[in-house]
């Protein structure tokens, strides 16, 4: 029996879709080039010409987008340099553990600040001549009583390597706790990257980071570009003109003001569908339960949009997505 695609799990997940052929979507990663110098570092000690980069984030197959980003970028560095070697150490979620890659070399449990000491001691010792560290706040802290206790700053004291940093989330109004926790991350690593100007320009205006950071563009799969309406077919969705928002379900998204907005869209293109795709993200869960969600539902439901919004309450694989 031939495997079932993409489209045919799609298919089984949004409501009102029929079966059809699968969908087959090529992804060919592209690689930007781009040349870094480290400020104030001493030369990287490349062993016979070969860079060793040590990343410090979560890592496939934890579902969790920093995880997914990290193993694209690890992927994208290979490609444009070979002889580049990728380790990692992988913040393991709460209460679970993963089956890592061979380039998982250690692990970090996740809310515990003596291990990510001990990763940033082990990286010490071993042949890495850079490490890149992609910080988003519920990977390196914990929430307590409304007070942030930060694991990264504490980790980054501890590494004597060279450190890039990306920064995943920049708050455009951070209380002053955070605010200081971003500044201590940005004095002891050698480069800060950001994926948007704003981010860049908010570093400096509401943090009070003289140093520029470095700006690259969140990326995305590069795909065979595939008829639409073929595609919207296959979905059993032909009739209708689809917005959709993809990843894990989080607050930070601003979901809700896309819901405000489609009742005024739905008056003007009747056929208008609303996909929200996407499970709720996993320390979300942890600490809230569906209540987020929940929330949604009901203003969907107030508003008379139950016809025009949809859930895809699952976590897809970048394939499905794309």
């Amino acid at each position: 029996m031939a495997k079932r695609g993409a489209s045919h799990r799609l298919r089984r997940l949004i409501p009102g879709t029929h079966p059809a052929r699968r969908i087959q979507v090529a992804i060919h990663p592209e690689v930007l080039p781009l040349g870094l110098a480290l400020p104030s570092e001493p030369a990287l000690a490349a062993q016979n010409g070969v860079i060793r980069i040590a990343f410090v984030a979560s890592a496939v197959p934890r579902r969790c987008g920093i995880a997914t980003f990290t193993a694209d970028l690890m992927a994208a560095v290979k490609a444009a340099d070979p002889a580049v070697r990728c380790i990692a150490a992988a913040i393991d979620e709460p209460n679970a553990t993963h089956a890592y890659g061979p380039e998982v070399r250690w692990r970090i449990r996740q809310g515990d600040k003596a291990s990510y000491r001990g990763a940033a001691r082990a990286i010490n010792e071993s042949s890495a001549d850079v490490v890149n560290l992609q910080h988003e706040f519920g990977l390196y802290g914990v929430w307590r009583d409304g007070a942030y206790d930060d694991h990264c700053v504490p980790m980054l004291e501890e590494l004597k390597k060279p450190v890039i940093t990306t920064l995943h989330t920049v708050l455009p109004k951070p209380e002053a706790q955070i605010r200081e926790v971003v500044r201590r991350i940005a004095e002891r690593s050698s480069a800060i990257v950001v994926m948007a100007e704003t981010a860049a320009r908010l570093l400096g205006e509401a943090y009070g980071i003289e140093r520029p950071s470095i700006v690259i563009p969140h990326g995305m799969p590069a795909i065979v570009p595939r008829g639409r309406r073929r595609l919207k077919r296959q979905l059993g969705m032909d009739h209708r003109t689809i917005i959709s928002t993809f990843g894990l379900v989080d607050p930070r998204k601003g979901l809700e003001y896309m819901i405000a907005a489609m009742p005024q869209i739905a008056a003007r293109h009747p056929n208008t569908l609303y996909l929200i795709v996407g499970q709720t993200h996993p320390e979300l869960l942890r600490k809230d339960g569906e209540r987020y969600r929940n929330e949604l539902v009901a203003k969907i439901e107030s508003s008379g949009m139950a016809e025009h919004v949809r859930f895809v309450n699952q976590y897809l694989r970048q394939r499905e997505i794309v």
